[in-house]
């Protein structure tokens, strides 16, 4: 069957190698991880999300949708099937385990972080991550600095429209925004950025205070 909108040529009951997973791949695309971290993270999710479904859901391009399918394929992290008409994504039903097997994989979200002021009355409308997002979810205490993150794209458009200025140093009106490979409100349910997204930020920290609550962290994940 021939699906030129997801770019997609299948056989009935068949699964060309490059799908099924070769292991090419080192790390998956910022587009990749959060549809992953998505499915670890939301249990009432549909099990067998198809790519039209995913893309929706998601707001992604159908495009975009096809190349998560072959990463996460090639990094045998879910396999692609055809039910019917539809193009499937089935993953391991065992959250647990498929976070384990797809760490290698996954890297942090943050691109790079800049020091801003927020122009105007209203604050950046965005999500807390960082140490005081870790705090929120753990004993850890805040430091006093406020951290949020939010994707590239947003970034750039809050400087030109003028919400923000960025600043060389952190001085007591600052704020750190992390500029992401995707967009974290996607993944959340609350204030702050959701917990495998905060894990993936924080665990090449040196901090021995950070380290030690990181577990804690993952405790708090309904798989």
């Amino acid at each position: 069957m021939y699906l030129p909108e997801f770019l997609v040529d299948l056989r009935e009951g068949t699964v060309s190698p490059r799908q099924q997973g070769e292991g090419r791949i080192t790390h998956l695309s910022g587009a990749s991880q959060s549809l992953l971290l998505y499915y670890l993270q939301k249990p009432d999710a549909p099990e067998f999300c198809s790519l039209r479904e995913w893309a929706s859901l998601l707001s992604y391009s159908a495009m975009t949708a096809t190349r998560i399918a072959n990463e996460l394929a090639e990094a045998r992290l879910s396999i692609i099937e055809q039910k019917g008409r539809k193009i499937i994504l089935d993953f391991d039903h065992d959250r647990h385990a498929l976070w384990k097997k797809a760490l290698p994989f996954l890297r942090t979200p943050i691109l790079g972080s800049s020091h801003v002021l927020a122009m105007g009355k209203d604050r950046l409308p965005w999500l807390q991550s960082g140490l005081p997002a870790l705090s929120n979810h753990t004993m850890l205490a805040d430091d006093g600095h406020a951290v949020v993150a939010t994707s590239t794209s947003q970034y750039a458009l809050a400087l030109v429209e003028g919400r923000l200025k960025e600043v060389r140093y952190q001085d007591d009106d600052a704020i750190r925004v992390e500029k992401w490979r995707y967009r974290p409100e996607i993944l959340s349910d609350g204030p702050t950025v959701d917990r495998l997204s905060l894990y993936l930020s924080l665990r090449e920290e040196h901090d021995e205070r950070v380290q030690s609550v990181l577990k804690e962290l993952l405790e708090g994940v309904r798989w």
